[in-house]
């Protein structure tokens, strides 16, 4: 608001000077210059109660969606799964904190880096790709994936949404090793 302070300081100055003259000269031409040095002034001032108005209303919009993108990443990260979002390119946009930190200590950087900068030549590089050609927009499918030396079973959904005039994808990963197990040695038993 001090751009607002300032605009009416600088009015202040403008506008009472050129009232001063139009009382003291009194003729017609310096009547007209000081009405639409008034009206202009008036237009101003709406103008800028508008866009002060404005930018608070902006200021509110920005809090509340920066709030509820810390809801959305809270509600992602208690998730029991591995979350992550792919652009168009298949970089990563984003993950949950169970996807971080499933790859190691403290849990490792993913934005911008390429799917499978970790695995060359996983599954998962391989669905992603094969997924993002075909028509379809969701897929499911149950792999064994090697993340940090460990072969394990995985529950794969990708989706694939449009955003800003681009398709991106998002991939959710649930370790499903023990069920696969535990159904591997029901069936050795029969």
């Amino acid at each position: 608001y001090l751009s607002l302070r300032l605009f009416y300081i600088q009015l202040f100055f403008f506008f009472f000077p050129l009232l001063g003259s139009l009382i003291y000269y009194g003729d017609a031409r310096s009547l007209w210059i000081g009405a639409v040095a008034i009206l202009y002034s008036i237009g101003l001032i709406i103008k800028v109660r508008h866009f002060g108005s404005m930018h608070a209303s902006l200021l509110d919009s920005e809090r509340l969606l920066t709030e509820q993108n810390k809801q959305l990443q809270t509600f992602l990260d208690i998730m029991p799964a591995n979350v992550s979002w792919l652009n168009s390119k298949l970089e990563y946009k984003g993950t949950n904190l169970n996807m971080r930190t499933s790859f190691g200590k403290g849990g490792i950087t993913f934005i911008g880096k390429p799917l499978g900068f970790h695995d060359k030549k996983g599954p998962l590089q391989r669905m992603a790709h094969e997924f993002m050609v075909d028509s379809s927009t969701r897929k499911y499918e149950e792999v064994q994936l090697l993340i940090v030396n460990n072969l394990k079973w995985y529950s794969v959904l990708m989706e694939k949404y449009e955003f800003n005039g681009a398709t991106e994808l998002l991939i959710v990963t649930i370790d499903i090793d023990e069920k696969i197990v535990f159904c591997n040695r029901s069936l050795e038993r029969i």
